[in-house]
């Protein structure tokens, strides 16, 4: 059956929900740019930030009680946009209620969840999907599509040391940057390579924080099933004034694509042209040059189509299995396996 209208409820109204600054944006103003959907429900612990966006955005009701959401019948899809250790329990509930799922990164924060989420998630039926942007990013799409079968591939999200006390760092609530930050990072050089990563090897520590056991910078090889092989390099050691802080490098022989500006602009090599910007695309693509729109109407879309999700469960796990494997490989000093 064909819905006629989709009802969102958005659960965790911070910056990536309603925009960061003074200037509303976000999720919520992106859904207003979606044709069939609605939101129907706010929620946030901090009541006020609900009441802020349930202004800012409309919607039927703002509540800081989640279970009223859970218990909606009207709501078919919750976005999950809280801290990070809130996730797990946030799908689950939302599968076991029948909801479908789009949840910010990472998926979940341990291994152990994800497999719980997976158990769950498969037995509910319901739709799940990663917020793994990057790959919606339309210079990015083209790159894939010009490149399907690079033999390296080298991804670099590298940015200013985060504040000690910002939430991310937190060791229960964020996990330090390279759990929060480093799953784009690895999601992304798995996607552009196209095949299932069989093992990895990393070099990292706590170098720009004290106090703290939180792996911060990490430096990982991984090798691909297909033979081909991935460099991640991910933390808060500095920013790079020349790439930015998503800057992506595609080897596939005689082509070659370089990705900077946040992966709005490319350099290509072997292809039909040198240089790729975002302007070269249609209109719909300059006007959501990172891909924030696009992954929701991506979400509504499996949806209605009741297809497969672009980034779902499994991609999902593999970006937390890769970086825990990888702090495992710096604890031990060995390769580790890889198997999802």
């Amino acid at each position: 059956m064909i819905m006629s209208e989709i009802k969102i409820a958005c659960i965790g109204c911070g910056g990536i929900a309603g925009g960061y600054g003074q200037e509303p944006g976000g999720h919520l103003k992106n859904l207003k740019k979606i044709e069939g959907v609605s939101i129907r429900g706010l929620v946030d612990i901090n009541i006020e930030s609900a009441r802020r966006r349930f202004t800012q955005f409309g919607g039927e009701y703002y509540t800081d009680d989640v279970q009223k959401v859970m218990k909606d019948h009207e709501v078919d899809a919750v976005l999950i946009c809280t801290h990070h250790d809130s996730h797990a329990s946030l799908i689950i509930q939302a599968a076991q209620a029948g909801k479908h799922v789009f949840v910010e990164k990472p998926m979940a924060m341990t291994i152990q969840e994800c497999d719980e989420i997976e158990k769950v998630v498969k037995k509910a039926g319901i739709k799940l999907q990663v917020g793994f942007r990057l790959r919606f990013a339309p210079i990015v799409r083209e790159v894939k599509k010009r490149i399907e079968h690079p033999l390296v591939i080298v991804g670099q999200v590298m940015e200013s040391p985060w504040e000690d006390h910002l939430w991310a760092q937190h060791p229960v609530k964020g996990g330090g940057n390279v759990l929060s930050q480093g799953c784009h990072n690895f999601d992304l050089v798995c996607w552009l390579n196209g095949s299932q990563p069989e093992s990895i090897f990393a070099h990292g520590g706590t170098l720009t924080h004290k106090d703290t056991d939180i792996i911060d910078n990490v430096v990982a090889t991984i090798r691909f099933k297909n033979g081909s092989i991935g460099c991640v390099i991910q933390g808060d050691a500095g920013p790079s004034g020349y790439t930015s802080k998503f800057f992506f490098e595609v080897f596939g022989g005689d082509k070659t694509a370089t990705l900077y500006d946040r992966c709005t602009k490319a350099n290509l090599r072997g292809l039909d042209k040198e240089r790729l910007i975002i302007d070269d695309l249609s209109e719909a693509d300059q006007g959501d040059p990172e891909g924030t729109i696009e992954e929701l109407r991506s979400f509504i879309r499996i949806i209605r189509d009741d297809s497969p999700s672009p980034c779902g469960v499994e991609d999902g796990k593999l970006a937390t299995v890769l970086i825990h494997k990888a702090f495992e490989s710096i604890a031990t000093g060995k390769l580790q396996k890889i198997s999802v």
